[in-house]
């Protein structure tokens, strides 16, 4: 009888951890999911403000999402929350190719602005 209720005891302890344990895991996924989404967020809200060394660290923090805590989580994702991740993938780097883009164009305006002074003054 004692036999019985220790076997009893164990194997719900094992159970109750199990399930503890993929509630942490869907709850730490979910984190992870409203984390990366309000990173992109701000990235984008904030971008025209950054200077091109901000990259670095806004990079670094990009990697972490979209490559370390991505393989934590990947085995657990929905179909769906693999898209959500892979849109804001794709999202950050066009908000990155358009700020290094428009940092391109005001770069070239500038060559031409001196351009056009320089033919203005040979001329005069």
């Amino acid at each position: 009888m004692k036999q019985s209720l220790l076997l009893v005891i164990l194997l719900s302890a094992i159970i109750f951890t199990g399930c503890q344990t993929k509630i942490v895991q869907q709850w730490r996924k979910n984190a992870y999911l409203r984390d990366y989404s309000e990173f992109v967020t701000k990235v984008e809200q904030e971008y025209q403000a950054f200077q091109p060394e901000d990259w670095n660290e806004v990079d670094m923090k990009f990697q972490e999402f979209s490559n370390q805590k991505y393989a934590q989580y990947e085995h657990i994702l929905t179909q769906q929350e693999r898209s959500e991740t892979h849109q804001l993938r794709g999202k950050y780097k066009g908000i990155k190719a358009k700020y290094f883009s428009n940092q391109a164009l005001e770069k070239l305006q500038n060559a031409v602005d001196q351009g056009a002074g320089f033919v203005k003054e040979l001329l005069e």
